[in-house]
């Protein structure tokens, strides 16, 4: 009976353990490849605007806050940081050029180009299973701090909302 009661007690680790999420490896492909499928797609059409630009705003999201060029985006208990800087263009690397400079330990630096716009996409780990996502299109940036399974789909939503503005 202990035989069995072990065995049951390790299979139950094992199947716990493996729902635990995607690994920080899985992480990092899926946030590359959805940011990449994004940044390529056709931008959608903006249904929010602020001072500064219009953008689209993913189902799910909300504004908390809006200012003349940067916004407070919320999705569940997560806060994305928009920045619009209607000083540079969409083919402008400045911004990305400066945040490689302030953040030295990458687990990603992708960069996109295409039609004429220059997008990335930065990921850097803070704790454990905390990360700090930051995507930009140009000089306009969207920035989070996300634990590891929110990244990958926020990475799409965040290249989505960039791809957008007008």
């Amino acid at each position: 009976m202990k035989i069995w009661s072990g065995f049951f007690t390790f299979a139950l680790i094992l199947i716990l353990a493996g729902c635990g999420g995607i690994s920080e490896k899985e992480m990092k492909t899926q946030a590359r490849q959805n940011a990449a499928k994004s940044f390529e797609a056709k931008p959608e059409k903006p249904n929010e605007k602020m001072e500064s630009g219009s953008f689209y705003m993913p189902s799910g999201f909300s504004i908390s806050s809006k200012k003349k060029n940067n916004a407070i985006l919320k999705k569940n208990q997560n806060e994305f940081l928009l920045f619009i800087n209607t000083k540079e263009r969409k083919d402008s690397k400045e911004s990305y050029r400066l945040l490689k400079k302030e953040y030295k330990n990458r687990l990603v630096d992708q960069t996109f180009e295409e039609g004429g716009e220059f997008g990335y996409l930065l990921l850097y780990k803070l704790k454990k299973n905390e990360y700090e996502i930051t995507c930009g299109v140009g000089g306009n940036k969207l920035t989070s701090i996300l634990k590891r399974e929110a990244v990958p789909a926020a990475a799409s939503e965040m290249m989505k909302v960039l791809k957008s503005i007008r």
